[in-house]
C-alpha cells in the first residue's frame, strides 16, 4: 500500500517542482497583486484580535475601510468569540493566526492554548 502511495505521489511532487520554476512565477510581489513591477506598496496589517473589545472595534472598522490590508487572531484571547462572529460574517477578510505561547501581562491573563493535565 505504501509503494502504491509512493508511486502516485511522486508524479505530484515532479508537477509541482516543474510548475515552481516556470517564468510566471518571476513576477514582483507587486505584479502579482495586480500593481506595475516597480510599484512601492505599504501593507498595513492590524495585530493582536481578540485581545480585547476595543482592540477588535477598531481593527474591523480599519478592515472595512480598507485601512488595513490584514489581521492576526491572537489565541486564546478573551475577545476571540467576537472575532469568530466577525469572520463568519466577512469571509473574505484577510484573517491569521497569532499564536499565544503565554499571556504576557502580569495584569491580563487568559487560559492555555491546549488543555490542562488531569
Amino acid at each position: 500500500m505504501v509503494t502504491h502511495m509512493k508511486r502516485l505521489l511522486w508524479p505530484l511532487v515532479a508537477a509541482s517542482m516543474a510548475a515552481s520554476a516556470l517564468p510566471g512565477q518571476a513576477r514582483t510581489i507587486a505584479e502579482r497583486l495586480g500593481h506595475p513591477a516597480g510599484s512601492k506598496l505599504l501593507i498595513i496589517h492590524a495585530d493582536d484580535l481578540g485581545v480585547a473589545h476595543s482592540v477588535n472595534v477598531a481593527s474591523f472598522d480599519a478592515l472595512d475601510r480598507g485601512i488595513v490590508s490584514s489581521a492576526s487572531i491572537m489565541m486564546p484571547t478573551p475577545w476571540i468569540t467576537e472575532v469568530a462572529s466577525y469572520a463568519r460574517k466577512n469571509p473574505n477578510a484577510d484573517l491569521g493566526l497569532h499564536l499565544t505561547l503565554n499571556a504576557e501581562w502580569e495584569n491580563y491573563r487568559w487560559g492555555a492554548s491546549s488543555p490542562g493535565t488531569r
